[in-house]
């Protein structure tokens, strides 16, 4: 199960570079990779209306 999506910036070039959320209650990080199992379940889950994904916090501030 997945929760609490929110994609990630790291600095210092500040590009988005993954999702955080928690996979069965286990804080995680998942790559934006089309070819990564969780980034798979994550999108579909997005599409169907089941899943936010939040906005990346701004790291500068």
């Amino acid at each position: 199960m997945y929760s609490d999506a929110q994609y990630v910036i790291i600095p210092p070039n500040n590009e988005l570079s993954g999702i955080s959320c928690k996979i069965n209650g286990i804080t995680s990080f998942v790559p934006l990779d089309p070819a990564n199992t969780d980034y798979q379940n994550i999108m579909a889950l997005v599409d169907e209306g089941k899943l936010v994904i939040q906005p990346a916090e701004d790291p500068t501030k």
